[in-house]
């Protein structure tokens, strides 16, 4: 492993995790079933199956995904999920979030009711203008007069070999009909997982279930592959900890190891954040050693 400097480069409590740090989670997923990370992955490979992952807040749901779908080869667009957010909102964050796209207009407007059935239940069209920034730097122009604007985002994900739509902090979104139309489009990229080259939505959430999440029917379950995110095992927390240290040329015994990873509680965000204070203190204090008193400063300052 590398050694680093700073403890911000190793821990890192607000972000998804270093892979010197990720620890393959092996441990059973929240109905039971074992193998948290191959579930993941079976249902990222699947084909037509859309994915909900939930769980508690700081169990390593993003952090999870992203290793995951590392791991099966697959490229994510990720939108930060906010609570103000309608549909439209989220398809054009995700349209301008695509490398090498800029969007020069994106005009909401509402759609007749034939309009909506033949486009799969998704209420609104839009006008679009903008320009793509191609291979050996060329631009290409496009224009979208008052059609689903779901059609060019997958158009320019699949340009672009984007596979997965990652919603994350899906549980922000506050109106009802928006998460109806996360859910319709689920559907719809399942039913037309051919001609779409396979792309997925992936809604990553806090949630104690996935009905919570996203609501559910017979017809929208049947796409979708529900991982229920659990605590991470105590053997993973400490081999974080321990790797971290390491990295970080820190020196520490395993019964203060063993006391980070109780405090941890099973959340890799709380293992983290320990990690994060424990080596700041330790190198004001001079360190290579973490002593108890160390330990108990950074408790106290994690506890404020």
């Amino acid at each position: 492993m590398r050694e680093v400097e700073a403890p911000e480069d190793v821990f890192t409590p607000k972000a998804v995790v270093s892979p010197e740090l990720f620890e393959r989670r092996n441990e059973p997923d929240i109905l039971g079933s074992p193998g948290l990370q191959d579930l993941v992955i079976e249902g990222l490979r699947e084909k037509g199956a859309q994915l909900r992952v939930f769980g508690d807040t700081g169990v390593g749901k993003t952090s999870l995904v992203a290793f995951a779908a590392e791991e099966a080869g697959l490229r994510r667009l990720v939108v930060e999920c906010m609570g103000t957010y309608d549909y439209a909102n989220l398809i054009h964050t995700a349209i301008t979030k695509i490398q090498g796209v800029r969007l020069k207009s994106f005009t909401k407007a509402h759609a007749s009711e034939g309009a909506v059935e033949a486009s799969g239940g998704l209420k609104f069209l839009a006008s679009i203008k903008g320009s793509v920034k191609m291979s050996g730097g060329r631009t290409r122009e496009f224009e979208i007069v008052d059609q689903p604007p779901l059609d060019l985002l997958l158009r320019l994900m699949g340009e672009a070999r984007y596979h997965l739509l990652v919603l994350d902090n899906f549980q922000n979104i506050e109106s009802p009909a928006t998460r109806t139309y996360v859910a319709q489009t689920m559907e719809v990229l399942s039913d037309r997982t051919d001609e779409t080259g396979g792309i997925k939505v992936v809604v990553i959430g806090i949630a104690q279930d996935a009905k919570a999440l996203l609501g559910q029917s017979g017809s929208f379950r049947r796409r979708t592959t529900d991982i229920g995110v659990p605590r991470m095992p105590d053997t993973e927390i400490r081999s974080i900890l321990v790797n971290g240290f390491r990295l970080l040329g820190l020196h520490v015994d395993d019964a203060l190891v063993d006391h980070l990873v109780y405090f941890s509680d099973g959340f890799p965000f709380f293992a983290h954040l320990l990690g994060l204070n424990v080596a700041r203190t330790a190198r004001r204090d001079g360190g290579p050693l973490i002593t108890e008193s160390v330990v108990a400063r950074a408790l106290l300052r994690c506890a404020n």
